[in-house]
């Protein structure tokens, strides 16, 4: 059974000082969060999690999202948590997890394992700066940390099996559409990666991710062709439905035969597995940041379906 070790000093520590119900959302955070820090939920799922109610979640949520000045950590300027998706991420929770006495004891136990099976410390190493290496080429970006990474070979992930992620991501438009989250630590997240390994390029519609300047010159297509491309393209999305939308195949082939209305088939996908937490807790970061008034149900549902429709890269019905 999975356990969360409290670091003694939270007692002199100025979150000690807030409310009662402040320090529950705390310590709930600090229980649901994975061996990374990150706590995949919604503000409503934390709120449900902490048995307190939703406004008194938020209210400590933005306590933790902002600055402290009181607290005995200067990093991050004193703040607990950030932002991330799907959720939040606790942060400097490695620093608190390396204070953990029986640590060296399990480092041993580690080594020993690594020792068993082949793999070395050193192997470890050399593979994630290879992976590493292979996703800057790709971005043009310096990444540095490693971290993820590591800790993804130590799971018995290859490097080549990783560098395999780098490639179909590079395809996925929603990471075109959002590079900043084509990073080691989105890519390689402990609850991205038995999703993300089991997927391929042809998963996705191709986007260019940049003008081929200085490319051959090509002739417009001509209506018919385009119209039978689109056509393909829709019966290949539609034979290739994942399990998430599976039970509402019926609907998406009648939305693009014409005969369902997008509101009808907006309904349907909120209703299907697909509209899960990490959609929840993007649409709640989304109505967080309009106007109030702009904070409808309506807006709410449209932007839920929008985002599914984008991850999962739903055609459009016309051209």
């Amino acid at each position: 059974m999975p356990f969360v070790k409290l670091d003694c000093k939270i007692l002199d520590k100025s979150i000690w000082r807030e409310s009662a119900e402040v320090c529950k959302v705390w310590i709930t955070l600090l229980a649901m969060a994975d061996s990374d820090g990150l706590v995949e939920a919604s503000v409503m799922g934390v709120s449900d999690r902490a048995r307190v109610d939703l406004g008194e979640t938020e209210r400590a949520i933005e306590k933790f999202l902002a600055p402290d000045p009181y607290s005995t950590n200067p990093a991050n300027d004193g703040r607990r948590i950030e932002r991330v998706v799907g959720g939040f991420g606790i942060l400097n929770y490695e620093i608190y997890r390396q204070k953990d006495h029986t640590a060296a004891a399990r480092m041993r136990k580690h080594r020993e394992a690594l020792r068993v099976t082949g793999v070395t410390l050193r192997s470890i190493y050399a593979s994630s700066s290879d992976v590493l290496s292979y996703l800057n080429s790709k971005t043009g970006k310096k990444y540095k940390e490693t971290k993820y990474i590591e800790a993804r070979l130590r799971d018995g992930y290859t490097a080549e099996q990783l560098k395999q992620i780098i490639d179909v991501k590079y395809c996925d438009p929603y990471f075109i559409e959002n590079p900043k989250y084509f990073n080691p630590t989105t890519l390689f997240r402990p609850s991205h990666i038995d999703n993300y390994i089991n997927q391929s390029p042809d998963d996705f519609k191709r986007k260019s991710r940049s003008q081929d300047i200085g490319s051959v010159r090509r002739e417009p297509e001509s209506p018919e062709v385009s119209a039978a491309k689109h056509k393909r393209e829709i019966e290949n999305f539609i034979s290739r439905l994942p399990d998430e939308l599976a039970p509402i195949k019926d609907r998406i082939v009648a939305y693009y035969d014409g005969k369902l209305q997008e509101g009808e088939l907006f309904s349907a996908i909120l209703e299907s597995p697909a509209n899960n937490e990490t959609v929840i807790a993007k649409t709640d970061y989304f109505m967080r940041n309009l106007k109030p008034e702009q904070r409808t149900e309506k807006n709410k549902q449209t932007y839920s379906c929008r985002y599914i429709m984008g991850q999962y890269g739903f055609p459009t019905r016309e051209l």
